[in-house]
């Protein structure tokens, strides 16, 4: 799934448009409206998107990434995170939402609810110098109905952004833009012009900042 939808999503910026609707033409410089543009198509993004996109918003996500990400970044996913990933749904997992998604795709709780200390490899049962079980003093907290109707999750993000990237492409609210690095920005009462890469520009009555702690 990653590799096809790695190719499938649309790189949009650099001297091309691609309008919202059909009716739309291309040209040199891009200069469109949307009602919620997003700086960043990483976990938050993308769930911005799809939130927005459940409530009838149309939205359009600039990420400066070429492609997904194939090397595992932060991987726990806390019980108020997993409550959101519930509401987010669409007709491939309208159950469980995404949270189910997670669920099914995350290990065993045993391979990851300790710190390992060793002085080697792990395949050398003797270098292991010492563990800390997380969740030993807290095993009532395993049951994700005590405080929270979801368990506390592990999924690092270079498979749960390819499972939100997937329901955007299929979102017909929500426009993902692979390539496109937001440049600069300009507020009035209006609204708000993004400039990505330099020369396009897309206009919007909100800009939503999902871009990380060097957000501009």
């Amino acid at each position: 799934m990653v590799r096809g939808l790695a190719s499938g999503i649309r790189s949009r910026c650099s001297g091309r448009m691609l309008m919202l609707t059909l009716s739309r033409l291309y040209g040199s410089i891009a200069e469109e409206e949307a009602r919620v543009v997003i700086s960043g198509g990483g976990p938050t993004g993308l769930t911005t998107a799809l939130l927005l996109a459940k409530y009838g918003v149309p939205s359009v996500v600039l990420e400066r990434g070429a492609a997904l990400p194939n090397h595992p970044k932060a991987h726990c996913i806390n019980q108020r995170t997993m409550e959101v990933f519930r509401g987010v749904k669409d007709a491939a997992n309208k159950t469980s939402g995404l949270a189910g998604q997670v669920k099914s795709a995350m290990p065993p709780i045993d391979q990851w609810r300790s710190f390992v200390y060793c002085s080697g490899s792990l395949l050398e049962p003797s270098s292991v110098l010492g563990t800390v079980d997380h969740f030993k003093c807290e095993e009532e907290n395993l049951d994700p109905f005590r405080f929270s109707p979801e368990p506390v999750a592990h999924l690092p993000q270079h498979r749960l952004v390819p499972m939100l990237a997937d329901m955007c492409e299929r979102s017909p609210l929500v426009d993902l833009r692979m390539g496109c690095e937001v440049s600069g920005f300009e507020q009035s009462a209006e609204g708000v012009e993004v400039r990505a890469n330099g020369a396009d520009v897309v206009r919007g009555a909100y800009l939503v900042a999902a871009d990380g702690g060097h957000s501009m």
